[in-house]
């Protein structure tokens, strides 16, 4: 308790400092003739490429060399990376947050969203016990729970993206944005009632030989045999929608814009 009381208010004054200098910044934008749309330094495209490329190529290291395991138990790890990340998740979602109460942009909050959604989900992955026997359904749905969790993140950058381009006849938000909002509010609403809801059995997305092997703590020398089609169809359609928002991202980081506006693409590139 002490020790909330004395970062509560050093986190306060931070977000009062950040928030006062995020409007000095879109004021100076707004009184200024050529400066709201001077692109700052972001990387150029060749930059991203060489970085996928370099993940590229660890990804295939670890799939093809013989021997290398592709995932190994080690629970600590887990919850120190799944921290990590949650904790950094959750700083991107407060910044898209208070950009757009500053800004008004619509792919501020879209992408803060879509941040704190992916922080909760790594947060979840850390922390939350599934046990992983051949009978234990709490894995199936902490399974479901993941896969809706990335599916609302995806929904949110892509719709973000989507209303970062204004439509004729009125703005992108009228239609792209409320849209976004609304199926991720709708799959929201499915990922809780996966988890709260005990009584329906949820479809098996793993046989017995892969549970068995998740729950024996071996490393897995290979691809996990034994995944159902719907967790590859689903696992596909997730990875390809992050793909097209990286991409839709990196470009629209490209555009010459106003100068603020330029922290949502490149750190959604970044992050994604």
């Amino acid at each position: 308790m002490g020790l909330i009381a004395t970062a509560t208010p050093l986190a306060t004054e931070w977000s009062d400092r950040l928030h006062e200098w995020l409007r000095r910044r879109a004021g100076a934008g707004r009184d200024s003739q050529n400066t709201p749309f001077e692109p700052i330094e972001v990387p150029a495209v060749s930059q991203y490429v060489a970085l996928w490329l370099a993940l590229a190529c660890v990804t295939a290291i670890v799939v093809f060399v013989p021997d290398l395991p592709v995932a190994v138990h080690e629970p600590r790890l887990s919850v120190g990376v799944g921290s990590v990340s949650g904790v950094i998740g959750l700083a991107l979602l407060q910044l898209g947050l208070l950009r757009f109460r500053v800004l008004r942009q619509p792919i501020d909050l879209h992408a803060g969203l879509a941040f704190g959604v992916l922080a909760v989900s790594d947060l979840f992955a850390a922390w939350a016990p599934l046990p992983a026997g051949a009978a234990d359904l709490p894995l199936e749905r902490g399974t479901y729970f993941l896969l809706l969790t990335h599916a609302m993140a995806a929904v949110l950058f892509l719709s973000g993206l989507a209303s970062s381009r204004p439509q004729q006849g009125g703005s992108a938000w009228t239609w792209s944005g409320s849209l976004g909002l609304a199926c991720t509010a709708i799959v929201g609403v499915l990922a809780l009632n996966v988890m709260l809801n005990q009584t329906h059995e949820l479809p098996r997305l793993l046989d017995s030989s892969a549970r068995e092997l998740l729950a024996s703590g071996k490393p897995i020398e290979d691809l996990l045999l034994g995944q159902q089609p719907p967790l590859l169809l689903a696992n596909l359609t997730l990875a390809f929608a992050l793909l097209v928002g990286t991409i839709g991202y990196t470009l629209e980081g490209q555009r010459p814009r106003p100068s603020w506006a330029d922290w949502t693409t490149s750190s959604a590139v970044q992050a994604i």
